[in-house]
């Protein structure tokens, strides 16, 4: 299931112009990058290479923050699956 939280922008009468396009800009990009599903594939191809590499399990902390951002991604991933039922899966990534 496809989840999309609320984005959080400072209340916009309260800044200016240029500040208000600065921000909307900076929300449009995370937007526009949670939907980006060959970069999302390709981080978690990254990611998956990481987690393989030897010595990665060594580093309890790291290898933790890298196998939780595998598992965001992935979801996103599968969410786009969902929402999308007609996209062709590739490489086990969906394009």
């Amino acid at each position: 299931m496809l989840i999309l939280r609320p984005l959080t922008l400072p209340p916009m009468a309260e800044l200016p112009s240029p500040q208000r396009l600065a921000a909307l800009r900076e929300h449009y990009v995370t937007l526009a990058q949670s939907f980006d599903v060959d970069a999302l594939g390709a981080r978690a191809a990254e990611l998956e290479q990481a987690m393989g590499a030897p010595g990665f399990w060594d580093d309890q902390e790291n290898a933790a923050k890298v196998s939780a951002e595998h598992a965001r991604v992935t979801r996103k991933l599968h969410a786009r699956a969902v929402a999308c039922p007609g996209a062709v899966e590739h490489d086990g990534f969906l394009r």
